[in-house]
């Protein structure tokens, strides 16, 4: 009658991690069990054994999203393209195109979980706290998925000769592209620990992305 949930979800990464395919099955039948297991290691798991349509439903799903930390990734986005389109002085840009930008980066930034996770299954790279481990994997894991889901979209919206036709929209247009992935990175974080990181990653981290 304790902390059930730690321990279910505890007992679920010790299951992954020590390689306990069996166990971790037994443990993702009980039903009681399985609402406390994280959805990483429910993710892996079925990926490990083919099973993409299940694997899909929570790879591309955005999970419980809060009101708050939707109200919050909202507010930032808004803040950053009214900025945009301030320093953008040479000419308006249509809502439209904005929209599509905005939807473009989005719909590319729900690839970055299964890429996560094909590193995971297929090579067991993750963080691990080793320095030259976190150093190779925040460049060639992080680096490499995040900036390519990024620049993806802005290359389709190069495309679009009547959306981007002066040089000052290669830096709105991309800074769009890495806003909408911002914002859909934010609905996680703001969804997992609340608003307290909220000006760090209004400030720091969507800038960073841009």
């Amino acid at each position: 009658q304790g902390n059930l949930s730690g321990a279910y979800s505890n007992l679920g990464k010790v299951y992954e991690a020590s390689g306990q395919e069996d166990k971790l099955i037994k443990l993702l039948s009980n039903t009681e069990a399985k609402q406390y297991i994280s959805e990483r290691v429910i993710r892996h798991h079925l990926l490990k054994n083919g099973n993409i349509k299940d694997y899909s439903a929570y790879a591309f799903s955005l999970g419980n999203v809060t009101t708050t930390g939707l109200v919050g990734a909202l507010l930032i986005l808004a803040f950053w393209i009214v900025f945009i389109l301030w320093v953008d002085v040479y000419e308006t840009e249509k809502l439209k195109h904005i929209l599509f930008a905005l939807c473009l980066g989005s719909g590319f930034s729900m690839l970055a979980t299964p890429l996560y996770d094909f590193y995971f299954v297929t090579l067991g790279w993750e963080l691990n706290g080793s320095y030259l481990n976190d150093l190779l994997y925040s460049i060639f894991a992080i680096g490499v998925i995040e900036e390519t889901i990024k620049i993806i979209p802005f290359l389709i919206l190069l495309r679009f000769k009547n959306i981007i036709n002066e040089s000052m929209d290669y830096i709105v247009y991309a800074s769009l592209c890495a806003l909408s992935f911002a914002f859909m990175e934010n609905l996680i974080y703001f969804h997992e620990n609340g608003l307290d990181n909220i000006l760090s990653r209004s400030v720091s981290a969507t800038i960073l992305h841009m």
